[in-house]
């Protein structure tokens, strides 16, 4: 087996407008979603895309207000990559906007602002706009990680799609998963019963039960360094609660959580009226 490409990331942040300011603004993604943690829904769960929505992969944030700042270390992902095809255009972008950069390798190196660490690389058959290419993995247990990413389809770094996953090996402090930092990373599965045979597959990382998530069905488990993975279903999508033109316009929840809109609407920090 082999998946498809990444489904999504998800990162954490402390200031929600901020967020949606910087990746919409800023990297010219698209808000897509704009729904609750299903596990805590006094939370935003922002998702962004690419400017064709729900095309491509999706980065997504939980936004934890008292959240404690993160930092990266093994154990960790220490960056994650999008990609283009004009880097000349994103390090002119960047410029204007007065967000701090280093050039290696020809990639572009950022950070958002709450030092989430970014990087932008030229790819083949990328377009001008940015979308989610590749993680980057720091673990103290390299070979075991391996054979879970082996497992997952990711052959010689590379997926299906194009996206790749970095791993590298790492001696470093432990990271600490919190403000500025991925939560986790979600490979896709084209369908249930490819997601019901990693999970069997992946027995010994112990996976959780699938998980409904509305917009597609979730195991996890945690990679033999610690870093939380998901496999995460292509179905039933983004369009299900909202048209392509209006998607990330309003709140949206699912079912068994739209009986109580009014308490969650009234505990969600302010993202502020344009938005």
């Amino acid at each position: 087996m082999k998946s498809p490409g990444l489904h999504h990331v998800t990162a954490i942040c402390r200031d929600g407008r901020q967020n949606v300011l910087f990746y919409t603004k800023t990297l010219g993604l698209r808000l897509i979603k704009k729904t609750v943690n299903f596990d805590d829904p006094t939370t935003w769960h922002l998702y962004y895309a690419d400017v064709t929505g729900v095309k491509g992969t999706i980065l997504t944030f939980f936004v934890l207000p008292q959240a404690m700042q993160g930092r990266p270390g093994s154990r960790t992902v220490t960056r994650t990559w999008f990609s283009s095809q004009d880097i000349t255009h994103w390090k002119a972008v960047l410029t204007e906007k007065r967000v701090p950069f280093m050039i290696e390798d020809n990639n572009l190196l950022f950070q958002d602002p709450e030092g989430m660490p970014l990087g932008i690389m030229r790819t083949q058959n990328a377009k001008k706009e940015l979308a989610i290419h590749a993680v980057t993995l720091s673990s103290d247990r390299p070979e075991e990680s391996r054979s879970v990413l082996d497992i997952l389809g990711v052959h010689n770094a590379s997926l299906q799609s194009g996206q790749e996953v970095f791993l590298e090996e790492s001696d470093a402090k432990p990271g600490t998963v919190a403000s500025g930092m991925v939560h986790h990373v979600a490979f896709r599965a084209p369908d249930y019963e490819d997601q019901e045979k990693w999970r069997q597959a992946l027995k010994k990382q112990y996976p959780t039960e699938v998980v409904e998530r509305n917009y597609f069905k979730s195991v996890y488990f945690r990679e033999p360094s610690g870093i939380l993975f998901e496999i995460a279903t292509n179905g039933p999508g983004f369009l299900i609660d909202e048209d392509e033109e209006h998607l990330g316009k309003t709140l949206q929840l699912p079912p068994w959580l739209e009986p109580h809109r009014k308490a969650i609407t009234k505990a969600l920090p302010p993202l502020g009226d344009d938005l």
